[in-house]
């Protein structure tokens, strides 16, 4: 419904340059992020998978498989961003979530809080 929502609206714009085949390519790789997301959290994941997920779809720009040692430690930290957010979001109710009132913990991390590398 999304994809179909903004796709009307792009039309609406005045944008009409293979916007069908843009979006339904737009969907395909939403979809399949979706579905990487998923499977890297289940507790049969293998270990670094969601960190594979979160490298290939936030952070790899050259399409390389595995992070540099430069830049591993990113991605370990968003995933474990990410692991403790989505703990967090599991034990909010869901009347906090139907009217969007709750919040997300500030990415960059401080004090007790820092990141271990």
């Amino acid at each position: 419904m999304y994809n179909h929502d903004l796709e009307l609206r792009v039309s609406k714009a005045g944008v009409n340059l293979l916007l069908t085949k843009w979006m339904k390519d737009l969907e395909r790789i939403f979809y399949g992020n979706i579905v990487a997301y998923d499977a890297s959290m289940l507790p049969e994941g293998k270990q670094d998978q969601l960190q594979s997920v979160i490298w290939r779809n936030v952070f790899s720009d050259d399409g390389s498989s595995k992070p540099s040692d430069a830049a591993l430690p990113l991605v370990q930290a968003m995933s474990r961003y990410v692991r403790r957010e989505t703990s967090c979001f599991s034990l909010t109710d869901k009347e906090a979530i139907f009217t969007g009132n709750f919040m997300f913990t500030r990415l960059e991390n401080t004090g007790a809080d820092s990141v271990k590398r």
